[in-house]
């Protein structure tokens, strides 16, 4: 479902699906769609209640600081079955880094969470992507944090490429 012009109507329908006990889906991605913010909170609200969602592509949504809180959430959530998740190519800040930073801190060492992409991200400085990494360094599994954009500079992470040489679909 990558850039096939899905907006936040759709982005909603997708979040109320996630959160359906009748959920099977284990990836889902939904970048290069314009969701923006609010769509974007919508399906992290239903991917935090998600009993299968693995995988979520979230890059170039449209989305800014204001749809992390509910990211978060699904980041520190333990109901959430969430290892990967792709954020890259949208206006997110070092505001927001700070707050991913706290879940993933929250989530602790026996999280399950492995893979943040923060790639293409010019708003994110050294600053933001410092906080994220010191926030993987205590995790006992050393999560892939893949930075770009204005955080490249911060010595990004390891990683396969923004998707993962997978196409998620």
């Amino acid at each position: 479902l990558a850039d096939c012009g899905l907006g936040p109507r759709a982005a909603h329908g997708f979040g109320a699906a996630l959160a359906s006990p009748l959920c099977v889906l284990r990836q889902l991605w939904l970048g290069g769609n314009a969701l923006t913010a609010d769509g974007a909170a919508a399906v992290a609200t239903g991917a935090s209640q998600a009993g299968t969602l693995e995988r979520l592509w979230l890059d170039s949504t449209m989305m800014d600081d204001s749809a992390v809180p509910p990211l978060a959430r699904c980041l520190a959530s333990e109901a959430s079955h969430l290892t990967e998740l792709w954020l890259g190519g949208n206006e997110l800040t070092d505001d927001a880094a700070g707050v991913l930073a706290a879940a993933l801190a929250e989530a602790g060492p026996t999280s399950r969470r492995r893979k943040l992409w923060l790639d293409r991200t010019d708003a994110l400085t050294s600053q933001g992507a410092a906080a994220l990494i010191q926030a993987a360094k205590g995790s006992s599994y050393a999560p892939a944090l893949e930075t770009g954009g204005g955080a490249g500079a911060a010595g990004g992470g390891e990683g396969e490429g923004e998707n993962g040489g997978e196409n998620g679909s």
